[in-house]
C-alpha cells in the first residue's frame, strides 16, 4: 500500500528502511518524511539506511551512526597500544566479552536516548577496536612472504559476515521480532568470535604449517 509521508505514522510501523542511490538526497528534504524516521527512532523503532541512505538519519537527528564512527576511530587509534600493554589474544577476547555484555545493556535501555548514545559509543571503540585487532591477529599465522595474502583473505572471509549480517537482520523484522529480541540476537556473534579466538589462542603453532625455526637460513649476498 502506497502512503503519503504526510500520512504516515510512525507508530504503525515495526521498521522504516529507507532505499539507497540518489533517492535519499530528496527524501532528507521532506520535513515530513524526517519527523517519520526521527519518530520511529524514539519509539524503539528499527531504522535501517541502505547505502547513501545514511543522510537521512542524519538529517533526521539520528546520532547513533555518528557516534558509533568515532568511537571506531578512537579504538583503532588506542588498540595497538593496548594489545602492546595486555597482549593481542588478552586484549581482543576482552573486548568481545565487553561488546556482549553491552549489547545485552543496549537491550535493556534501548528507549533511553541519552543512555543508548553512550552504550553506542563504547560499542565503536570497542568493537571496531577489535576488528583492527583481528588484522593483527590472522597475520600473525603466516609468513612474511605470503602474509598480506592471508590477512586479505581474513579480511574477504570478514565481508561474508557483512553480506549475511542485514540478510538474518532482515529475517528477524519478517518474524515480527522486536529491537530488544534482535540486539540481544548480536550477543551470538560476541561469543562466537570469542570463543574463536580462544581456540586460535591455544590453537597457533599447532594448526598452521608455518614454522619459524624450520624456515632457511637467510643466504648473504656478496
Amino acid at each position: 500500500m502506497d502512503v503519503q509521508a504526510e500520512q504516515a505514522n510512525a507508530v504503525e510501523y515495526d521498521a522504516v528502511v529507507v532505499p539507497g542511490g540518489f533517492a535519499p538526497d530528496l527524501m532528507r528534504r521532506s520535513p515530513a518524511m524526517v519527523k517519520l524516521v526521527r519518530e520511529a527512532f524514539q519509539q524503539g523503532k528499527v531504522v535501517a539506511a541502505i547505502c547513501h541512505a545514511g543522510w537521512m538519519p542524519v538529517s533526521a537527528g539520528i546520532t547513533a551512526v555518528m557516534v558509533f564512527s568515532i568511537g571506531g576511530i578512537i579504538g583503532a587509534c588506542v588498540q595497538g597500544p593496548i594489545m602492546n600493554a595486555l597482549g593481542v589474544f588478552r586484549t581482543i577476547v576482552g573486548e568481545f566479552v565487553a561488546s556482549l555484555a553491552l549489547v545485552m545493556v543496549a537491550s535493556v535501555i534501548f528507549a533511553n536516548f541519552a543512555l543508548m548514545m553512550v552504550v553506542t559509543f563504547i560499542l565503536g571503540v570497542i568493537v571496531q577496536g577489535a576488528q583492527a585487532g583481528l588484522n593483527v591477529l590472522s597475520a600473525m599465522y603466516y609468513p612474511t612472504v605470503i602474509r598480506s595474502t592471508g590477512v586479505g583473505w581474513a579480511l574477504g572471509v570478514g565481508r561474508i559476515g557483512s553480506i549475511v549480517g542485514p540478510f538474518i537482520g532482515g529475517v528477524m523484522l519478517s518474524l515480527q521480532w522486536t529491537p530488544q529480541q534482535i540486539f540481544m540476537a548480536g550477543a551470538v556473534p560476541a561469543i562466537c568470535a570469542a570463543a574463536a579466538v580462544v581456540a586460535s589462542g591455544y590453537l597457533q603453532g599447532r594448526t598452521s604449517p608455518f614454522h619459524p625455526d624450520t624456515e632457511p637460513a637467510p643466504v648473504a649476498a656478496h
